[in-house]
């Protein structure tokens, strides 16, 4: 799961991919349909379809920057949702305090996050993204799980 623009990256490299993307939109669904004919795309809440499925790498990439009512609440369920749909590793952005973001985007402190991430996976490396802001975070499992 993850950006389907990773995908053709990684076929130019020669690697084998196998991908699966997801939004709540049915037109973005659409659209990424569209251009990325090779991809499977579904529309659904992240959380449901790991629920359903493991995959070997989680790629979150917007999906927790728009501030919702409960945000913190929400979005820990969704990180350690999406953390145990995967086997190898889960990487996810969220906007990082300090850059500017508009209102409508929820922000963290990495330091804050990266030190609770660590109660849930101890490999976690974050970096920033910048110019956008975006604290990137990434979580590596040392053991792989198993295939649901």
């Amino acid at each position: 799961m993850g950006s389907a623009i990773s995908t053709h990256y990684l076929q130019e490299k020669g690697i084998a991919v196998s991908y699966t993307g997801c939004d709540l939109s049915g037109a973005h669904i659409a659209r990424a349909r569209a251009l990325y004919p090779h991809a499977r795309f579904v529309a659904a809440d992240a959380a449901r379809i790991v629920a359903a499925e493991t995959f070997d790498y989680v790629i979150a990439c917007g999906l927790l920057h728009l501030r919702v009512p409960r945000w913190g609440r929400w979005a820990w369920t969704l990180v350690r949702a999406l953390y145990a749909g995967c086997r190898r590793g889960l990487a996810f952005t969220v906007p990082q305090r300090g850059y500017g973001h508009p209102p409508a985007l929820a922000t963290v402190d990495p330091a804050d996050w990266s030190a609770r991430l660590r109660g849930l996976c101890p490999d976690v490396a974050t970096t920033t993204l910048a110019p956008w802001g975006d604290a990137v975070f990434f979580l590596h499992r040392s053991v792989q799980i198993e295939e649901r």
